[in-house]
């Protein structure tokens, strides 16, 4: 029989873990990765290289062709995208948090339209949070809503409840929307076939298909 403080203790442990519990799933950071597995990257089944069919508008450029990406280890890719009469358009390294511009025409050459680029690239090769504060965020119908810290940028993932793979991953400067990623084909629980890219108050779009063996 447990009585006077000790009673009052039990009550306030027992309280606070139904709390904790209940914080924990309207935003709190999740701790235990282990409820949400890691799903396959592109790399996975096939270490050396992708090719993806690809389109790209910037601005009033439209540019139509292939993108070749290498991993180089996991986490840091080497993109090169090539028109179809084999124009290289830009060559691009990227890692998670970072990139180089090693080439590009014209104005993908320059900073904010870059930044885009980089992050175009990083989000259709379902880029990885290692490091980054997640949050399980309230549910919305019929999709899990997931919230990535990583530096200066926020991140909202929305999956499937039978699925690991992404539905829509959307980058957020502030409460500011940047762009949105889509990932098409997953239903089955495949890698996505394609995805597209669209960017927010800026006159940047793509598209990606993934060319399989």
């Amino acid at each position: 029989m447990i009585s006077g403080k000790s009673g009052i203790l039990v009550l306030a442990v027992f309280v606070s873990g139904l709390l904790s519990c209940k914080t924990g799933l309207q935003g709190d950071v999740v701790k235990d990765y282990s409820a949400w597995p890691a799903y396959s990257h592109y790399f996975t089944d096939n270490p050396s290289r992708l090719v993806f069919k690809s389109s790209l508008t910037i601005a009033n450029e439209r540019f139509s062709g292939l993108l070749v990406v290498k991993q180089i280890v996991p986490g840091e890719y080497r993109s090169i995208y090539t028109t179809e009469t084999g124009f290289k358009v830009f060559d691009l390294s990227i890692k998670n948090d970072s990139y180089v511009m090693n080439y590009g025409v014209g104005a993908i050459r320059k900073k904010m339209v870059s930044d885009r680029l980089a992050f175009t690239i990083q989000s259709m090769l379902l880029r990885e949070f290692e490091g980054a504060a997640w949050h399980m965020l309230p549910a919305e119908t019929g999709f899990y809503v997931q919230e990535y810290l990583f530096g200066n940028n926020r991140y909202l993932i929305k999956r499937k409840s039978a699925l690991y793979y992404p539905v829509s991953m959307s980058l957020y400067k502030g409460q500011k929307k940047k762009a949105e990623t889509f990932f098409w084909g997953t239903e089955d629980g495949g890698l996505p076939d394609s995805s597209t890219v669209a960017h927010t108050g800026f006159p940047m779009q793509a598209s990606f298909r993934l060319l399989k063996d």
